[in-house]
Protein backbone atom coordinates (compact mmCIF):
# COMPACT_ATOMS: atom_id res chain seq x y z
CA UNK A 1 0.00 0.00 0.00
CA UNK A 2 1.41 3.72 -0.78
CA UNK A 3 0.21 7.21 -0.07
CA UNK A 4 2.32 9.71 -2.58
CA UNK A 5 5.30 7.08 -2.53
CA UNK A 6 8.15 7.63 -4.90
CA UNK A 7 7.93 8.89 -8.45
CA UNK A 8 4.89 9.87 -9.84
CA UNK A 9 3.83 9.18 -7.29
CA UNK A 10 2.23 5.90 -6.04
CA UNK A 11 -1.16 5.56 -4.46
CA UNK A 12 -3.14 3.15 -3.15
CA UNK A 13 -6.81 2.54 -2.35
CA UNK A 14 -8.51 -0.87 -1.12
CA UNK A 15 -11.94 -1.90 -1.55
CA UNK A 16 -13.50 -4.00 1.16
CA UNK A 17 -16.57 -5.94 -0.27
CA UNK A 18 -18.87 -7.63 2.07
CA UNK A 19 -19.86 -10.92 0.72
CA UNK A 20 -22.37 -12.12 3.53
CA UNK A 21 -25.83 -11.81 4.28
CA UNK A 22 -25.21 -9.36 7.46
CA UNK A 23 -23.58 -6.00 7.68
CA UNK A 24 -19.94 -6.34 9.19
CA UNK A 25 -18.07 -4.04 10.92
CA UNK A 26 -14.02 -4.45 10.07
CA UNK A 27 -10.52 -3.12 11.37
CA UNK A 28 -7.73 -1.95 9.41
CA UNK A 29 -3.99 -2.06 10.33
CA UNK A 30 -1.31 -0.12 9.12
CA UNK A 31 2.34 -0.95 9.38
CA UNK A 32 4.92 0.36 7.34
CA UNK A 33 7.59 -1.31 5.83
CA UNK A 34 10.70 -0.98 7.12
CA UNK A 35 12.66 2.50 6.21
CA UNK A 36 9.75 3.77 5.50
CA UNK A 37 7.57 6.70 7.34
CA UNK A 38 6.25 5.57 11.08
CA UNK A 39 2.75 4.29 10.47
CA UNK A 40 1.28 1.65 13.06
CA UNK A 41 -2.13 1.89 13.93
CA UNK A 42 -5.37 -0.20 14.10
CA UNK A 43 -8.62 1.73 12.87
CA UNK A 44 -11.71 0.78 13.54
CA UNK A 45 -15.67 1.62 13.67
CA UNK A 46 -16.15 0.66 9.67
CA UNK A 47 -19.32 -0.41 8.74
CA UNK A 48 -19.41 -2.86 5.37
CA UNK A 49 -23.17 -3.45 4.64
CA UNK A 50 -24.59 -6.66 3.64
CA UNK A 51 -24.00 -6.92 -0.46
CA UNK A 52 -21.85 -3.71 -0.39
CA UNK A 53 -18.62 -2.47 -0.81
CA UNK A 54 -16.67 0.06 1.04
CA UNK A 55 -13.27 2.53 -0.59
CA UNK A 56 -10.28 3.54 1.95
CA UNK A 57 -8.18 5.55 -0.53
CA UNK A 58 -4.82 6.27 1.41
CA UNK A 59 -4.35 9.77 -0.05
CA UNK A 60 -8.13 10.71 1.28
CA UNK A 61 -8.53 10.97 5.37
CA UNK A 62 -11.89 11.41 4.61
CA UNK A 63 -12.47 7.26 3.94
CA UNK A 64 -10.30 6.94 7.36
CA UNK A 65 -12.05 8.71 9.80
CA UNK A 66 -10.38 11.90 9.70
CA UNK A 67 -6.58 9.75 10.04
CA UNK A 68 -3.79 10.90 7.75
CA UNK A 69 -1.73 8.52 6.49
CA UNK A 70 1.77 10.02 6.20
CA UNK A 71 3.00 10.87 2.76
CA UNK A 72 5.47 8.63 1.58
CA UNK A 73 4.10 5.65 3.43
CA UNK A 74 5.08 1.89 2.00
CA UNK A 75 3.73 -0.73 4.00
CA UNK A 76 0.52 -3.13 4.39
CA UNK A 77 -3.04 -3.08 5.12
CA UNK A 78 -4.54 -5.97 7.59
CA UNK A 79 -8.32 -6.12 7.22
CA UNK A 80 -10.42 -7.90 10.07
CA UNK A 81 -13.96 -8.58 10.46
CA UNK A 82 -14.85 -7.56 14.19
CA UNK A 83 -18.23 -8.84 13.93
CA UNK A 84 -20.08 -11.44 15.83
CA UNK A 85 -21.13 -14.26 13.40
CA UNK A 86 -19.19 -15.93 10.63
CA UNK A 87 -18.83 -12.14 8.35
CA UNK A 88 -17.38 -13.02 4.67
CA UNK A 89 -15.37 -10.33 3.13
CA UNK A 90 -12.96 -9.54 0.42
CA UNK A 91 -10.77 -7.31 -0.91
CA UNK A 92 -9.63 -5.33 -3.98
CA UNK A 93 -6.33 -3.56 -4.15
CA UNK A 94 -5.65 -1.10 -6.39
CA UNK A 95 -2.18 0.94 -6.91
CA UNK A 96 -2.16 4.09 -9.55
CA UNK A 97 0.72 6.10 -10.53
CA UNK A 98 -1.34 9.18 -12.77
CA UNK A 99 2.58 10.51 -13.10
CA UNK A 100 3.45 7.56 -15.35
CA UNK A 101 -0.20 7.11 -16.46
CA UNK A 102 -0.13 3.50 -14.82
CA UNK A 103 -2.01 1.27 -12.66
CA UNK A 104 -2.19 -2.76 -11.14
CA UNK A 105 -4.90 -4.64 -8.96
CA UNK A 106 -5.21 -7.58 -7.54
CA UNK A 107 -7.82 -8.97 -5.62
CA UNK A 108 -7.47 -10.58 -1.82
CA UNK A 109 -9.45 -13.87 -0.84
CA UNK A 110 -12.48 -13.45 1.40
CA UNK A 111 -11.43 -14.89 4.95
Amino acid sequence: MYKNFGTGPWNSSLVVSNVGTDDVQVSLTFANDPGMPAFNQTLSGFTVKAGQSREFFLPNADHLNGVVVPNGFKGSIRVVATSSGTPLIAGLVQHTNNGRGVATAYLAPAN
